[in-house]
């Protein structure tokens, strides 16, 4: 990582506004400042939530939020797994799910960082 792309992860942590997002070169990925609440210290977070095939809006209203390395690896271990997306499949057709959601998207993106790939 790049002292510029950490200048600027720093300065959302200690600058922007709680769920403040930054676009990244990874279509459906920003990085989010997450609030603090509690004894929990304000974070940063990667939000996942890329959009359905053949459309741009984000898939869901809120995406999935990773917070650590550890996380991140875990759940490309668990997407790793066969059989998992015909189950979800099965899921789909039990939950009669439509492949797009027509529900109206708003954003909060606040600028984009680039990071080498």
């Amino acid at each position: 990582m790049t002292e510029d792309i950490k200048e600027v992860l720093e300065q959302l942590l200690n600058e922007g506004k709680n769920w403040a997002k930054l676009a990244t070169p990874v279509k459906g990925v920003h990085i989010v400042k997450m609030p603090a609440k509690g004894k929990l210290k304000a974070k940063l977070a990667l939000e996942i939530n890329p959009p359905l095939k053949g459309t741009e809006e984000p898939s869901k209203r809120k995406g999935l939020f990773i917070t650590t390395q550890a996380q991140l690896e875990a759940f490309f271990e668990a997407f790793k797994e066969r059989g998992l997306l015909e189950l979800m499949g099965k899921v789909d057709e039990i939950n009669e799910i439509d492949k797009y959601n027509s529900e109206p998207k708003t954003s909060n993106v606040v600028g984009t960082i680039d990071f080498p790939k």
